[in-house]
């Protein structure tokens, strides 16, 4: 995700106009990429928590967890 980011944030002189013009705006007021950045940061950042497993208490002699998977990929 953070290649993606940066993939983007090469292209926000291009994108900016772009997205004002789709949304009815005037380019100045077209600063979407900041909170975007943040997002995706942050989201990056919580990536392995979210990710982790999930292990329940032993019962038994039994041993439980749930795994959770990454779903999709990018590729520039």
């Amino acid at each position: 995700m953070l290649e993606f980011l940066a993939a983007v944030l090469a292209q926000n002189q291009e994108i900016v106009p772009e997205l004002a013009i789709q949304m009815g705006r005037t380019i100045r007021y077209g600063g979407e990429m900041r909170g975007f950045e943040e997002r995706l940061r942050a989201l990056t950042e919580m990536n392995e928590d979210a990710l982790a497993p999930i292990v329940a208490p032993e019962k038994a002699g039994l041993s439980r967890s749930i795994k959770r998977n990454r779903l999709g990929s990018f590729s520039l």
